[in-house]
């Protein structure tokens, strides 16, 4: 049954999280080019790439840095589960009494220009100095930290390297997703319905094919 919810719980949250990765690469061909180039140079060209075991994921630093940068844009779930106290105590100054509910609101914190350089902004290379700035908290942190980061990142990073070796991803017919959430999205931060264009990259690639 652990098996079963770690399928559960990640597959809608994984799968929109790629999608925000998509919905992003589109508004920023640049970095979609760079990612590219980054996979080339360590894996080789196009259809031809080699797939790269998990364990060596730093050799594509980019990747890593784009991935942690759509999470902390787009957290899946914006608000944590909802913690209670078990003892009075503070934060930043304010009482918090004992048997209190609290909620992070990890969204809020992503967005925080006091901690982020402008923070609204899509900037992978925030992330490229491991350890310079803060970390994203798309899984929260300590000892209530999502079980499931590990598969997440895993997924998020097996799938995009992938992904981006074989396809150049377009916008259909020049229309841009919306950046915007989706109104009244319950627990999960889903993004407005888009499709997308993947042209096959290399010698000898399939006509070109499309994705909702």
């Amino acid at each position: 049954m652990a098996v079963v919810d770690f399928f559960i719980g990640g597959t809608t949250t994984t799968a929109t999280t790629l999608s925000w990765a998509v919905a992003f690469l589109l508004h920023h061909p640049e970095i979609q080019q760079r990612l590219q180039e980054e996979l080339d140079l360590e894996l080789g060209p196009g259809l031809l790439a080699s797939p790269l075991p998990y364990k060596e994921r730093s050799r594509l630093p980019l990747l890593n840095a784009t991935i942690t940068e759509v999470l902390r844009l787009r957290p899946v779930v914006p608000l944590a589960l909802p913690h209670r106290t078990t003892r009075p105590s503070s934060i930043s100054g304010y009482d918090i009494p004992k048997d209190t509910v609290i909620i992070p609101n990890i969204q809020g914190a992503h967005l925080d220009p006091s901690v982020w350089e402008r923070p609204h902004e899509f900037r992978p290379d925030r992330f490229l100095q491991p350890g310079k700035g803060p970390r994203e908290l798309a899984f929260g942190c300590g000892a209530r930290v999502c079980l499931g980061e590990p598969l997440a990142r895993l997924e998020l990073f097996v799938v995009l390297s992938r992904l981006l070796q074989a396809f150049t991803l377009l916008p259909l017919e020049g229309a841009l997703p919306s950046l915007e959430p989706q109104p009244y999205s319950g627990v999960n931060l889903q993004m407005q319905p888009f499709r997308v264009r993947l042209q096959p990259r290399g010698p000898g690639a399939p006509r070109p094919g499309q994705c909702q």
